[in-house]
């Protein structure tokens, strides 16, 4: 999937679908707490980029593009913040 924004152009990819399954069930189990969890990573700090994320973890794979329109992998830490994860591009897959 891409996300083109103003604040950036986001490619999402799949990594582990029974995870990303398992992402849909908690929210289809409670879709407003699903979306109260949204909206509060959202008012953090990192925003969009620390939302997605920080809901569906590894499940997926969240690229960035930056100035030059070059995609990075963005990596959720154990502490919940994301960082731009710089690495040769030939070794992204």
């Amino acid at each position: 999937m891409t996300i083109l924004t103003p604040g950036g152009n986001y490619v999402i990819t799949v990594e582990d679908r029974a995870q990303l399954t398992a992402a849909y069930t908690t929210y289809k189990n409670d879709i407003t707490a699903y979306h109260a969890n949204y909206a509060l990573l959202m008012s953090q700090p990192g925003g969009n980029t620390k939302a997605i994320p920080g809901l569906l973890g590894n499940a997926i794979n969240l690229y960035k593009s930056d100035s030059n329109n070059v995609m990075k992998p963005i990596v959720p830490g154990s502490d919940g913040n994301v960082a731009e994860f710089n690495c040769n591009p030939g070794s992204v897959e």
